[in-house]
């Protein structure tokens, strides 16, 4: 076979080693924001092959529900909440993936990764405007696709399968040469499958049987035999294809070439599969070896080669088949915009809703959105006279919790501080945060910022560059220690005892509500009295009396402010959030996390702003009025709007 597609499909061996060199870290350590919950992968065309082999990766390894599903059947989600988003196009530009996206954010799935192969295109620019969100591009195959999606399927698959493996510590067992790969997950040549094909394929009906591991392969096939007019293609699970669709092979013997993937679980059963077959039925087997990942590359592999084959019978060039004038304007046809809109009350009071919903309440929307207008009056009507914040995931990225303070929230800051209203800063952290909060403000405000150390367990000036000072382990938090090492999975965490305070970090990406129930349920159980919080990262045990509401009292003593008067703003807003207690009051300000209490802890930044970017639209909203400051916020209209 000559033409386009040739050149494509002899250009794999290379871009199989660009991909195979790639650094998959980033890509990593966005997967591994994504291992605990469920995962939707979106693709179109031939991304939709891809988004099959990445929800098969979800599942294999983070064994969570995952779902590949086009940018259509995504938009028509009334409410896709509760799980991760994955949308991955080669070059990033057709409008039904940046429509699917752009829902995803709004509606604040997380983690939420636009993957392409290409840094500059519109759904990074996207992207680039919700600062939670993660815009990766992969490796640049060796060779640009075609009509057909062709390099850039392998390029992407492998550097996901890697970058999976990565996540969860397993070696990468992918060879570093092509035809080192094919020997190791291939019994048959691919020249010998392709020409096998192409000499039984003229003027048939082709039916794919598959083991569940390689059904990206199988979609991947109807979706080249459709889009570049080959021949009639189905697909079927080798047991579904025993559910009716054997009657096709009965009628249609002669004009059907059925064609058997399988891995090395279902041999077995592909063998007594196609030993029941008429004799005179036409029948490749092709078999794979592997893990699924690895098996389910290299049947996406055969899966090029089975369309070439059939390419050549029919006299095709799958890489150039020929676009009519209509199909153009199809492609460039929109979603419908009702799909892709995402009003901002509603979002907040959907916050809100879902809040109540997970700890198995109901309440009448329109009391929840009665609520919201109460709250948001109140907000602006009530007088400023300090701050409280909390630092990781509010005033920093916790992708980078540990890089200086951005200038934009510096900025934010100081004209906070310049407005005359006190700072307090409530972290979890100890002298990190001191030394990035001297770095950021102007030492002339220092004085008017006091920082939390632990939890608020030690609160002091910022000037103080020696605190936190109480960090050695109090008897409490030996008693805590000592619980937790007793737990079977110990070597799981890690444990990091200072003041009062005991830090448990897993070593691993588990739901951290679950992490943290197991962690009060072990200290219960040895019978140690403790508060337990938790943050997007890792659980605090705090000794009784702990808590961040004591830089309110605090900043109420010190500058004779009341607490009524005093903003509180951080993200994690739900128990056992480490910011639940300090949120729990009218003023108390969600960027993240809300709790189901309607009279406190709302989120007022627009669909899709969380962490510090909601917090630089709440500090912006400060302004001072006739001698106060009052919080302007955003009014309802112009939020609407």
């Amino acid at each position: 076979m000559s033409g386009r597609y040739a050149r494509e499909l002899a250009a794999l061996p290379r871009t199989y080693e660009i991909a195979k060199a790639w650094d998959t870290r980033l890509l990593a350590r966005a997967l591994e924001r994504a291992q605990a919950a469920p995962l939707i992968v979106v693709g179109s065309g031939g991304s939709f092959s891809v988004a099959s082999y990445c929800a098969g990766l979800h599942q294999q390894f983070s064994h969570e529900v995952s779902k590949a599903v086009t940018p259509l059947g995504f938009l028509d989600q009334a409410d896709p909440g509760g799980q991760g988003l994955l949308c991955i196009s080669a070059s990033g530009r057709n409008a039904d993936i940046r429509a699917a996206y752009q829902k995803g954010v709004r509606s604040e799935l997380r983690p939420a990764i636009a993957f392409t192969l290409t840094a500059d295109n519109p759904l990074h620019e996207l992207a680039g405007s919700y600062a939670y969100a993660d815009a990766l591009a992969g490796p640049t195959p060796a060779e640009p696709d075609g009509f057909l999606a062709v390099n850039s399927v392998i390029a992407t698959c492998l550097s996901f399968a890697r970058a999976y493996r990565s996540v969860h510590g397993l070696a990468d067992v992918f060879p570093k040469s092509f035809a080192g790969f094919l020997e190791a997950t291939l019994a048959r040549n691919l020249d010998d499958i392709q020409q096998s094909v192409a000499v039984r394929s003229r003027d048939v009906s082709l039916s794919i049987l598959y083991s569940p591991d390689l059904e990206a392969a199988a979609v991947d096939l109807e979706s080249r035999f459709v889009e570049a007019a080959l021949a009639p293609l189905h697909i079927a699970d080798l047991r579904n294809f025993g559910h009716g669709r054997h009657n096709w092979i009965a009628k249609r013997t002669t004009d059907t070439l059925a064609i058997a993937l399988a891995n090395d679980r279902y041999h077995d059963l592909a063998a007594r599969t196609l030993k029941l077959f008429p004799p005179e039925a036409a029948v490749e087997r092709i078999d794979f070896s592997g893990a699924p990942d690895v098996a389910g590359l290299s049947a996406l592999l055969v899966a090029l080669h089975i369309t070439a084959g059939v390419g050549e019978a029919v006299g095709v060039d799958p890489g150039r088949p020929g676009i009519p004038e209509f199909g153009r304007k199809l492609f460039h046809l929109t979603p419908p915009k009702q799909l892709t809109r995402v009003d901002p009350i509603e979002a907040i009071c959907r916050r809100k809703l879902r809040a109540i919903q997970h700890v198995g309440a109901r309440c009448d929307p329109a009391v929840v959105a009665k609520a919201c207008t109460d709250n948001y009056k109140l907000l602006r009507s009530t007088p400023i006279a300090s701050v409280v914040l909390d630092y990781d995931g509010t005033i920093c990225d916790p992708r980078t919790r540990f890089d200086p303070i951005p200038e934009e929230m510096a900025a934010a800051l100081v004209r906070v501080l310049e407005l005359g209203v006190p700072l307090g800063i409530a972290t979890g952290r100890g002298k990190s945060v001191g030394k990035e909060l001297r770095s950021a403000l102007p030492q002339a405000l220092w004085e008017r910022v006091a920082v939390g150390y632990y939890n608020c367990n030690e609160i002091v000036e910022l000037a103080d560059e020696a605190a936190p000072h109480e960090i050695n382990p109090s008897a409490q938090s030996m008693r805590v220690v000592a619980a937790l090492s007793s737990l079977p999975f110990a070597d799981s965490f890690k444990v990091e005892p200072r003041g009062n305070q005991v830090t448990v970090t897993p070593r691993s990406t588990p739901r951290i509500q679950h992490f943290t129930a197991c962690v009060q349920a072990s200290l219960a159980e040895n019978g140690v009295e403790s508060n337990v919080v938790m943050s997007g990262h890792s659980v605090d045990v705090l000794a009784p009396g702990i808590t961040k509401t004591a830089m309110v009292a605090y900043l109420g003593r010190r500058f004779g402010f009341s607490g009524d008067s005093i903003l509180r703003i951080g993200d994690r807003g739900a128990a056992p959030g480490n910011d639940h207690e300090l949120l729990r009051h009218p003023l108390g300000l969600s960027v993240d996390d809300v709790s189901p209490d309607l009279g406190s802890c709302w989120r007022w930044s627009p669909p899709g702003h969380i962490g510090p970017q909601a917090l630089l639209g709440y500090l912006g909203g400060l302004r001072a009025v006739n001698g106060r400051v009052l919080w302007a916020g955003t009014s309802l209209e112009a939020v609407k709007g």
